[in-house]
């Protein structure tokens, strides 16, 4: 394969064709990246369902071995185009990717495969492919050198290594993916980013992101998907009880970056939440 090949546009008549061969790739990373930081969902997808208003969801097996699962939710009508790369090459295996991209050629969500090119390519033989005559704008977040001064976010460093279940989302433009619900066990440090690596999850968050959190009273969660919330935490209308809390997180000069936090009200001390 040439280079001129590595990085192609799929041709298809209707994006959900393209969706519903996303089971068939096996192991993916379901990966959006914005603000500083990038969340990752790792696993097989078990199956894809489209809604009257566009929204697809992609369906896998949550921690226990239950299906279910819900891993990411995109707005179909904003994909535009489907950048196909086979470049991305680590320790002489390919790990290929669809990039879902709006009008202006910029990243909803990014799929790749952890199983090589033959699934991969299995799974998109009915569509041709076109060339492109320019590389595509790296979404990746460029990486800071380490300081001293270094820390974790604060709602993150409340519940890192405690045995207490939160949930951790990320809302930004027309996708939105969800951790499963459980316990962070550990957050690194590493280059310049605040880490939390899972078999199934991954959260890389860029020192200096994260300006400080805020609580969001009446939260909007996708139809019928709660961020993968247990039974009892929502209650009527989908609010939550008075003892659990939503914290997103803001930039520094107070935008939203998408990124959230559901855990027990009683874990977050608000004088060390709302200042960062």
């Amino acid at each position: 394969m040439s280079e001129r090949q590595l990085q192609t546009i799929l041709c298809a008549a209707n994006i959900e064709h393209v969706f519903e061969c996303v089971p068939s790739i096996g192991k993916v990373m379901l990966m959006r990246s914005a603000c500083g930081i990038t969340f990752e969902r790792i696993g097989p997808v078990a199956s894809v369902t489209m809604e009257d208003d566009k929204q697809c969801r992609f369906i896998g097996t949550g921690r226990e071995g239950q299906p279910g699962e819900w891993h990411a939710q995109i707005d179909s009508s904003a994909i535009r185009s489907v950048l196909v790369d086979r470049s991305n090459v680590m320790k002489d295996k390919v790990y290929p990717r669809l990039v879902l991209r709006d009008a202006d050629n910029r990243s909803v969500l990014t799929i790749i495969g952890f199983d090589g090119l033959e699934p991969f390519d299995r799974a998109l033989s009915r569509f041709s492919e076109s060339s492109i005559e320019v590389d595509p704008v790296s979404e990746a977040v460029s990486i800071a050198a380490p300081t001293s001064s270094q820390r974790v976010p604060d709602a993150l460093s409340l519940v890192a290594g405690k045995d207490v279940p939160v949930a951790l989302s990320f809302i930004n433009g027309s996708s939105y993916l969800a951790r499963p619900w459980g316990p962070v066990d550990e957050i690194r440090l590493a280059m310049g980013f605040v880490n939390i690596i899972e078999p199934d999850f991954h959260l890389h968050v860029k020192e200096g992101a994260i300006g400080w959190w805020q609580e969001e009273e009446n939260p909007a969660f996708p139809r019928g998907r709660a961020a993968n919330l247990p039974a009892g935490i929502l209650g009527e209308a989908a609010t939550f009880r008075n003892d659990w809390i939503h914290l997103v997180a803001c930039t520094p000069d107070g935008s939203l970056t998408g990124l959230s936090i559901i855990g027990e009200r009683s874990i977050f001390r608000s004088d060390l939440w709302q200042l960062g």
